[in-house]
């Protein structure tokens, strides 16, 4: 099953096994949240996440959590179709897009959470960083690529999204001042 397709399935049981909307959920305590991941990774993930998006601004969401993975680690992605590929259906091979770990892949994945009508919080995986050694059609030094995702994404003290929720950093201790990517943050009596 494609990643498209477990976070629809994964989406739609939520959203059926909630019983309590509305006041009703907000005097209760209850909440819905949506965690999502691993994708968009090429050009067809990357329509099919916007696609996700929208059913997600749709709904009543708390909040949303992408737990990394924003594109392919790298050494798996082409540029282009190449039929040879087809032919042997190669697995795990991501065509087109945004090439991965470039600084266009930034601003893209930023706009995406931006658009977000609910709070977006971003932790990231492997890929945002520590595979960008091996990204193609360019490698990347991996701390470059850290740095450079802490500039872009974890910035200030709020979420991201069109409505954001206040998050604590581990920064804002000053032993580990530089780790503003590690957050937490309550909704209701749940931290």
């Amino acid at each position: 099953m494609r990643n498209t397709e477990v976070v629809l399935c994964a989406m739609l049981v939520l959203s059926s096994c909630a019983s309590i909307h509305g006041e009703d959920a907000a005097r209760s305590g209850r909440f819905e949240f949506a965690l999502i991941g691993d994708m968009p990774y090429d050009a067809r993930t990357e329509k099919e996440f916007a696609n996700v998006m929208r059913a997600m601004n749709q709904a009543d969401l708390a909040f949303v959590v992408h737990n990394g993975d924003f594109w392919s680690d790298g050494g798996n992605w082409i540029e282009q179709p190449r039929p040879e590929l087809a032919q042997q259906r190669a697995p795990f091979v991501f065509v087109g897009g945004l090439a991965p770990c470039s600084d266009e892949a930034f601003v893209d994945r930023l706009r995406l959470a931006q658009s977000s009508s609910h709070p977006f919080v971003l932790v990231p995986g492997d890929n945002e960083w520590t595979d960008c050694h091996r990204a193609k059609p360019r490698t990347y030094d991996p701390l470059e690529r850290l740095a450079k995702l802490r500039q872009t994404f974890f910035q200030g003290e709020q979420s991201l999204g069109r409505r954001t929720m206040r998050l604590t950093r581990q920064s804002d201790d000053p032993r580990y001042a530089k780790f503003r990517e590690n957050v937490r943050w309550s909704q209701g009596d749940v931290v």
